[in-house]
């Protein structure tokens, strides 16, 4: 319209996320780590990730940071979980203080104590 090009919509699994008609569908969005299935995922902005990647269009979490982890496996919600100090997970995923026997523990400093 008036002599400017408008996109009126993008080849499957690209998008315009800059709002720029002049460089069209400029983001794939299944490997992109700052534009991960839609304009507005970007894998590093998660919560405690030290190293992220796209596959699919889904963030995936290589690592996280300090004593962060993903516990709960899921990559949308970053590495929710500080293993210093939950019982649930003490030090590692999975790992719970509440199963030493014969012991009132509680996670501290990536280990139970008690």
């Amino acid at each position: 319209t008036g002599g400017a090009c408008v996109i009126q919509s993008c080849s499957t699994n690209y998008d315009d996320c800059n709002s720029s008609p002049n460089d069209g569908c400029e983001r794939y969005l299944m490997t992109d780590n700052n534009y991960c299935g839609s304009c507005s995922v970007d894998c590093a902005a998660l919560d405690h990730v030290s190293s992220t990647s796209c596959s699919g269009g889904v963030c995936m979490i290589a690592s996280c940071a300090g004593t962060w982890g993903n516990c709960n496996g899921a990559p949308g919600d970053g590495c929710e979980t500080n293993r210093a100090i939950t019982n649930a997970h003490c030090g590692t995923c999975g790992y719970s203080c509440a199963n030493l026997p014969n012991v009132a523990a509680s996670a501290g400093s990536t280990s139970c104590s008690g």
